[in-house]
């Protein structure tokens, strides 16, 4: 049981440490409205940033220019910049070498 709870919380803090990271990889794959990220976020990691986090993470990505935001209607839609595949492509290599000297 306590295993069980320790391994959640260790994946719960892991997620939310990594948030911008994984922000980045899911939208690799496409650009998205804010909703459809965060159910991403869900059915993958089973939880979701708090509405605070993910206004100020958007902020933050999009004001260094590694997202772009786009309003349209009452939605918004993100896209990664080639900053920010670039940035992606960068700390995806760091992650393989620290899970490299993990696994040994």
């Amino acid at each position: 049981m306590a295993a069980r709870w320790m391994s959640e919380r260790f994946r719960a803090g892991w997620v939310s440490a990594n948030s911008c990271f994984i922000l980045l990889g899911l939208l690799s794959e496409s650009y998205a409205t804010e909703r459809e990220i965060l159910g991403q976020f869900y059915e993958r990691f089973g939880s979701v940033p708090s509405a605070k986090d993910f206004r100020l993470m958007v902020r933050a990505l999009s004001e260094d220019g590694l997202i772009e935001v786009e309003s349209v209607a009452r939605s918004r839609s993100l896209r990664i910049t080639r900053q920010g595949l670039l940035l992606l492509e960068k700390l995806r290599a760091e992650n393989r070498q620290l899970v490299s000297v993990l696994a040994d």
